[in-house]
């Protein structure tokens, strides 16, 4: 793997003969699926949680789109002052293949839990991308390279390898403490989308804005993040409703 700071055209215009796709993220606050649609909107992009239980998760769902060099997205993507709108990547593969490398990694296992991967969101990822190098390609099979957080990164040409159900890879434990360090957004989402699954009674017993406060302030309180705090916060908002 090689890594290097660099403008987004310059890698835009080093990754050719490979196809460059954007990663958008439904999730974040800069709206790059509206920008895309704004500025390009020559190809319709896919959304990655489509045929699975989430397809009706339009509001956080990430999206899969083939970027030609010229775009003048590529320009938002070099002047847009957020980090979690999303990344860009090269590839040769067949974008379906790459569609379900993407898809399967829509949850991952920790801590014997299925929980949500923020692959989509840069600023998440990049450390990830760091951490594993080349190993990175076990996740994303013939991956010529990527664009995040003003970083690119390249890859020798990897193994073929096809696409797999989520959840099938496991989280590194001491990636996972340090991404729990770096970031308490990713527990607290994982925490929420759990007692969604788990106990949705509870879930919509409180505004979506109110229960998302008072997971972070009992994350504040259990700040370890090798521990399974979901039966715990469950018990503790039982009692709130209770009282």
């Amino acid at each position: 793997m090689r890594s290097e700071t660099c403008t987004v055209a310059d890698w835009v215009a080093q990754s050719s003969p490979a196809t460059v796709y954007g990663i958008l993220a439904g999730a974040s606050d800069a709206a790059p699926l509206q920008h895309y649609y704004r500025l390009d909107g020559r190809r319709t992009p896919q959304g990655l949680y489509l045929g699975t239980a989430y397809a009706q998760w339009h509001d956080v769902m990430p999206y899969l789109v083939a970027l030609d060099a010229d775009s003048p997205f590529i320009e938002w993507v070099a002047e847009t002052t957020a980090t979690d709108w999303g990344w860009l990547l090269a590839s040769e593969q067949p974008v379906q293949t790459l569609y379900q490398h993407l898809q399967g990694l829509t949850q991952v296992w920790h801590q014997g839990q299925p929980v949500f991967f923020r692959y989509w969101d840069g600023a998440y990822l990049l450390p990830i991308v760091t951490q594993l190098g080349d190993r990175f390609t076990h996740l994303l099979p013939e991956l010529a390279g990527l664009w995040l957080g003003g970083q690119g990164v390249r890859w020798e040409a990897s193994e073929a390898r096809a696409p797999r159900e989520f959840p099938w890879w496991e989280l590194p434990d001491p990636l996972a403490a340090q991404l729990a360090v770096q970031d308490r957004g990713t527990l607290i989402n994982n925490l929420m989308q759990q007692l969604a699954e788990r106990n949705g009674q509870l879930y919509w017993a409180f505004p979506e804005a109110n229960l998302r406060y008072k997971v972070a302030r009992f994350i504040e309180r259990h700040p370890s993040p090798d521990t399974d705090l979901f039966p715990a916060l469950e018990a503790a908002l039982i009692n709130e409703v209770q009282a």
